[in-house]
């Protein structure tokens, strides 16, 4: 019987001891994300083909996208990544004389997930030789 009773009162104190441990681990609190951008926009003086850095400063993952009507001329070094970080932003030569801009869009992982977006611009090729 002494036997039955500590083999019963140790699967409780093991089971109330992991209860405990769990719980403990779910009720730390997470740092809210955040994320900034060195620029709110990024602008391409010339038709021809050309990249700049953007400083991504986040204390999360984060994914980053181009919308994708403009995917093929501008285009990322990296699509995502974790924490703070410098990617670089590329634009495809322009054979238009238009104007054309792109929106990227930078979205922190997780929940309460944070989105920040870049305008893009690009100058189109002067065909008038001016």
């Amino acid at each position: 019987m002494n036997r039955r009773f500590f083999a019963r009162t140790g699967v409780w104190l093991v089971l109330m001891t992991l209860f405990a441990f769990a719980q403990a681990g779910c009720s730390k609190e997470e740092d809210p994300p955040m994320m900034e951008l060195s620029q709110p926009a990024m602008e391409f003086g010339d038709w021809e083909a050309a990249s700049q850095p953007l400083s991504v400063t986040t204390n999360s993952g984060w994914t980053a996208s181009v919308d994708a009507e403009n995917s093929d001329w501008c285009r990322l070094s990296i699509s995502r990544g974790r924490g703070s970080r410098q990617i670089d932003i590329m634009v495809g030569e322009s054979n238009d004389n238009r104007i054309r801009s792109a929106v990227v869009t930078f979205k922190t992982t997780g929940r309460n997930s944070v989105t920040r977006t870049v305008l893009v611009t690009q100058q189109g090729e002067n065909i008038y030789g001016e």
